[in-house]
């Protein structure tokens, strides 16, 4: 019987390692905790997390390199239209970047709630879901962003859209919310 726990507990970790296919890749783990992450093709991508973090890989995760935020609220969501274009959202705030993430700047959310999920159709429209209700809208690339009647209370935390019209934000008690705008 002990030799058969022995085969069994040896088969199973053996099956579990040949089955593994997510590994560490740099930064193993590090004192700030990551919440996203957005690639634009296969060696491009950065991470967001809390305290202002901002991560950039060019070689497909390989290595990852700090980047200065100018921010210390927690990042929730980033999201990048070109190897240059893209935007962070955590906190009350919304960065955006022109240059890779060389430098981020600070754009106005006109809300004092938390934002959690940024996602752009195109360089210039996106949407950010945030707490109590909050969906903003921009269609200049986030010069100004509008807040948008979502029909409901709660916290949003994941926005989504198929094209300029069509999107869903999610949150709250399962909620699913379909927009359709014209």
């Amino acid at each position: 019987m002990k030799n058969l726990l022995i085969l069994f507990t040896l088969l199973f970790t053996i099956s579990f390692r040949l089955n593994a296919q997510w590994e560490w890749q740099n930064p193993l783990p590090q004192d700030k905790t990551l919440r996203s992450v957005r690639f634009i093709n296969d060696q491009i991508g950065w991470a967001v997390g809390n305290s202002g973090t901002i991560l950039k890989t060019t070689n497909s995760g390989e290595y990852w390199v700090s980047q200065i935020s100018s921010t210390s609220n927690d990042l929730y969501s980033v999201y990048f239209t070109d190897s240059e274009t893209g935007w962070a959202v955590g906190g009350g705030s919304i960065l955006k970047t022109t240059n890779g993430g060389e430098n981020w700047t600070p754009q106005s959310s006109g809300t004092p709630y938390g934002l959690y999920s940024v996602y752009f159709t195109d360089n210039q429209t996106g949407w950010i879901a945030g707490g109590a209700e909050t969906i903003l809208k921009t269609t200049n690339g986030g010069e100004n962003w509008f807040l948008q009647n979502s029909g409901t209370y709660d916290n949003l935390y994941s926005i989504y859209f198929i094209d300029n019209l069509t999107g869903w934000a999610v949150g709250g008690d399962f909620l699913v919310l379909f927009l359709q705008e014209s």
